[in-house]
């Protein structure tokens, strides 16, 4: 991350790499380091990978913000900047290495994961947001959606192939991320402009970050409230120094195409695998998530996280400390996301509540009730 900012400086750019390896460094890396330090080593690949996710969106979000309170104070008026940002979350990585160096041993477990082998499911799978990209390329330059036309019918072929066998279950969350993230490209990457609502609204208030070098909460304006907007957008914009609108058109639809994995990883507690991909297959497909939601980027990343919150209140396997951790992590990163989803989820999480102590005396011999969620929470 240090080489290719630094090759950046000193005029030697190499296309997209600082853009390839900044994302995967601010979208991966605190996280994985954060689920070392408590120790979860028996989480499989996927489940690793989401929590690394939202722990990571959640530490860029809080320490951009603590930045923009804390610098002022000692006389550094342009906080969010590319040398403060660079050694601020540096930092924060090399000190959660330290925390993890510290428990390291030679039997210390491994990340790992069953290697996929190339095959003609998983060519097709990859083929898709490939054909996504090059498709809305041709739309934009030549006015031809020919190739966008080959996608659609190629992503409804993937389900039959599921339910026929033709793709092993062992590819499902391959098959959802591909599948999610080839939807969302082919509307977000159409016109080298942001297009819909609360879209522009967000570029304003992240853009006046950037000029400014600095956030200001006083300003009007709910959106202006949200981190997910005014920390997230300009940081990823400084730091893989893109502009404003290919963040909002590529970094948030990225973020958002692992909403459908969190999905995936809920629903296979509940179903076996095949119902539990068709189910993701059927909300990937709602208008909703590749037409709507990517007007409104602060969504996207609330809604992630509100995946993220319901997973983990239905995963019994953490330890209770390190399940209410991440549980408040991720609710205050919700709030901090979108007011709208937080209001409906505590409304939701009061009801539940409600529910779980008003029924639990009905007949306890044959309604097992778990400590689902605590009062305290």
């Amino acid at each position: 991350f240090w080489g290719v900012i630094g090759l950046d400086l000193l005029g030697f750019p190499v296309a997209f790499l600082r853009q390839f390896v900044g994302f995967i460094y601010l979208t991966f890396i605190p996280g994985i380091l954060v689920l070392r330090v408590l120790r979860l080593y028996n989480l499989n690949f996927v489940d690793s990978l989401l929590y690394a996710i939202g722990i990571s969106i959640a530490i860029i979000m809080f320490t951009g913000f603590l930045l923009n309170t804390i610098y002022p104070l000692v006389g550094l008026d342009n906080p969010i900047s590319l040398s403060p940002l660079v050694i601020s979350i540096s930092g924060v990585v090399i000190f959660l290495m330290t925390l993890c160096l510290r428990d390291w041993h030679p039997d210390l477990p491994t990340l790992s994961h069953n290697p996929i082998e190339v095959s003609p499911s998983v060519v097709l799978l990859l083929m898709l947001p490939v054909l996504s990209i090059v498709g809305t390329y041709f739309v934009n330059i030549y006015h031809n959606s020919a190739i966008l036309w080959i996608l659609l019918p190629l992503i409804a072929l993937v389900p039959y192939l599921a339910l026929f066998n033709r793709i092993p279950e062992r590819l499902y969350p391959l098959a959802i991320f591909c599948i999610s993230i080839s939807l969302l490209y082919h509307t977000t990457l159409i016109s080298k402009y942001i297009w819909g609502w609360d879209i522009n609204t967000e570029y304003y208030f992240a853009n006046l970050v950037l000029l400014n070098s600095q956030w200001d909460p006083s300003l009007s304006g709910n959106v202006n409230a949200m981190l997910s907007v005014v920390m997230i957008a300009p940081l990823y914009s400084i730091l893989l120094n893109v502009d404003l609108t290919s963040v909002f058109k590529v970094v948030y639809p990225t973020i958002f195409s692992f909403l459908p994995l969190v999905l995936y990883s809920i629903y296979r507690k509940q179903v076996n695998m095949k119902i539990a991909f068709l189910s993701c297959f059927f909300f990937v497909s709602y208008e909703f998530f590749y037409a709507v939601a990517p007007t409104a980027g602060r969504q996207e990343i609330a809604e992630l996280f509100l995946g993220l919150i319901l997973f983990l209140l239905l995963d019994n396997s953490l330890h209770r400390f390190k399940k209410s951790f991440l549980l408040v992590t991720f609710m205050c990163s919700l709030i901090v996301s979108h007011y709208g989803t937080s209001y409906l989820f505590i409304l939701v999480l009061l009801g539940v509540w409600f529910f779980i102590n008003s029924t639990k005396h009905i007949d306890s011999s044959k309604i097992s009730y778990s400590d689902v969620i605590p009062t305290i929470f």
